[in-house]
This record gives structure tokens, sequence and C-alpha cells, in this order.
């Protein structure tokens, strides 16, 4: 069987784990990694919280995404309650996701809320603008610095 493609927020209930969230009394957090073509290469578990909340962590995040070599990813969750509406935490996990993803060469395409039994899918953000590959600080790496040089100029440390 082929993988699912996942190109809108609609899309994700093509996969079975997050079509599934639709009868879950907690929130859930997934990953849907993607390959060039949209086509789901994983599906991670990032977190599960409470009836109306869940903390997803970076490295949670990103360790499958990058372990099964993800161009980009989905990043959903749902709300058991059946609330539609992304909250401010919604769109502050989204910013996040987007630094983080940008700074690790590895975009967010959408974060995806599932609603209870009712109501489709919607992506919490806009969509993502391609990034600037000029660029050689990631934009949530701007005014980082250390001792006057760039987080990515640091040498790293030998490992023992």
């Amino acid at each position: 069987m082929r993988s699912p493609v996942v190109k809108r927020a609609t899309h994700v209930l093509r996969v079975p784990q997050v079509r599934a969230l639709r009868e879950a009394e907690q929130e859930h957090c997934y990953v849907l990694g993607l390959d060039a073509g949209h086509h789901v290469t994983v599906v991670h578990l990032v977190s599960v919280g409470t009836v109306d909340i869940a903390y997803p962590h970076a490295r949670d995040v990103f360790r499958e995404l990058i372990r099964h070599n993800c161009v980009k990813f989905v990043f959903v969750h749902n709300h058991p309650g059946g609330h539609t509406g992304p909250s401010d935490g919604d769109r502050d996990v989204t910013a996040w996701l987007r630094h983080a993803g940008e700074w690790l060469g590895i975009p967010l395409v959408a974060h995806v809320l599932v609603p209870g039994r009712r109501g489709c899918p919607v992506d919490v953000g806009p969509p993502l603008e391609a990034p600037d590959r000029s660029r050689t600080e990631p934009a949530g790496m701007r005014g980082c610095q250390r001792g006057g040089r760039s987080a990515h100029e640091l040498p790293h440390e030998p490992l023992p």
C-alpha cells in the first residue's frame, strides 16, 4: 500500500492514526514526516495530554523526522471538546515549530487542528512561505550572539 499524500488540512484524515483522533478523549499531538512529494514517510505520536492541553517537546517532534530523513512535516493535534478554532497556545506552538523546522532544515508545512467528531480539520496558521535560502542564519537565531559570534559559528565540542 502506498503512503498517503498530505497537501491540505483535510488530507490528514487519510492517516488512520489521525482519523482516530476524532474519537479521542485527550489531546494527542502527532507529527507526519513527508518526502518531497508530500507522501507520509513516518507518523509519530509526540505527546498525549489532558482533555484541553498537550505539551509537545522539540526533541520529540524532530527526533523521528531526522531519523527518517523527512524533507518537511505536518504537525497535527486534536481538540476533544470539538472546538474548531485554534487557541493562543496553538498559534504559539505553530510559530515555535516553524522557527525550529527552519533552523533544522525540515520546514513545517502546516499545523492542523482536528476537532472532535464534527467539523473539518483546519490549518492553525497561514501557509508556510518558502524559506529564503540566501540567509546564512535562520530568522529565529537573528540577534542570538555569543561573544560577538553567531551561535552557528561556535566550534563544536569534541566527543569524549
